[in-house]
């Protein structure tokens, strides 16, 4: 038989294993793909620093200066998607709002990097958009699930570590 400590280890296990489970393949691998390139980005800033030069792109934005506006823009943008990545993959209660948030302001910017180029004669279709799409829809989709789980797992630890509502 089972004690009372080991039922709630359990069900905290199995509810961060549901957790987990909303994200479908393809964002656990895009998950995995920006904890390293966010990790790369940082070391490569550094580096930069001290006088190596090394090529960013992303969103149409490229920089060769690791100094520049574009850069440090960049930078910014991996650091955030690592963060989003490190909260959806440890399954944070915010991780599905920032990965909101961060679908949005990268549609944001792709789309004005496309509108940038095409005032300029360019015409410059980016294609991270549809992606970007779809992981907006996915996001947004799963978020009333996503929070539920928290607030319910959220509540079953109150009533439980709560010293006012133990009755033994």
């Amino acid at each position: 038989m089972q004690t009372p400590e080991q039922d709630i280890l359990n069900d905290v296990f199995a509810r961060k294993q549901r957790r987990r489970a909303l994200l479908p393949l393809w964002i656990k691998i895009f998950i995995w793909i920006y904890f390293i390139f966010s990790g790369i980005t940082v070391i490569a800033f550094v580096v930069g620093l001290f006088g190596l030069n090394f090529k960013l792109e992303e969103f149409g934005l490229s920089t060769q200066d690791p100094t520049s506006v574009t850069a440090m823009i960049l930078v910014a943008i991996n650091v955030f998607k690592g963060v989003v990545s490190y909260s959806l993959w440890n399954e944070k209660s915010y991780g599905v709002r920032l990965a909101i948030a961060d679908a949005i302001s990268s549609i944001v910017v792709c789309s004005a990097v496309m509108i940038y180029h095409f005032s300029n004669g360019d015409l410059s279709l980016r294609l991270e958009l549809l992606p970007l799409y779809f992981y907006l829809v996915k996001m947004r989709r799963i978020r009333k699930e996503w929070e539920s789980e928290y607030v319910l797992q959220e509540q079953q630890e109150g009533e439980v570590y709560a010293p006012a509502n133990r009755t033994q």
